[in-house]
């Protein structure tokens, strides 16, 4: 490959790769920061995609992709959940607990612990499975997505 930096390069690499070559995310993504532009509708390159700015996550979308194992803070899971922290703090409540089962209700608290400071801690796979396990299915999807879906989230 004579020019690292183009798109064309990109694609002799990945086509002279063998069949069934598993790739790391992060060597694809430094080849395609390298050789990625934008085109306009003349097929004339633009602006280099790594001089655009990215749209920043919120922990909407992080809670099911950081590692499971990662520490939030009750403001983290108040963004994840589209909630206040006020409404946070309640779901972590024995009251709340109590007041769920006196209605006869499991215990829905999150699920949560306490650093040496007192501060809530919440572990992200944990607020994940929370989440999947006190969602209410309205209408399930069609059965050809859901197993497209397992698939995909295998």
């Amino acid at each position: 490959m004579a020019d690292d930096n183009t798109v064309t390069s990109l694609l002799d690499w990945l086509e002279s790769l063998p069949v069934g070559t598993l790739i790391p995310p992060a060597c694809v993504a430094e080849r395609l920061r390298g050789a990625a532009v934008l085109f306009d509708g003349n097929g004339t390159a633009t602006v280099p995609v790594a001089e655009r700015p990215l749209p920043a996550r919120t922990w909407r979308e992080r809670v099911w992709t950081c590692p499971a194992e990662t520490r939030l803070t009750a403001a983290e899971v108040a963004e994840a959940l589209g909630w206040s922290t006020d409404k946070v703090y309640r779901y972590t409540s024995r009251k709340y607990a109590d007041k769920q089962i006196a209605e006869g209700h499991p215990d829905q608290r999150l699920p949560f612990r306490r650093d040496v400071a007192g501060s809530l801690v919440f572990v992200a796979g944990e607020v994940g499975m929370w989440i999947e396990n006190t969602e209410e299915v309205i209408a399930k999807p069609p059965e050809s997505l859901s197993a497209r879906l397992k698939v995909v989230g295998s």
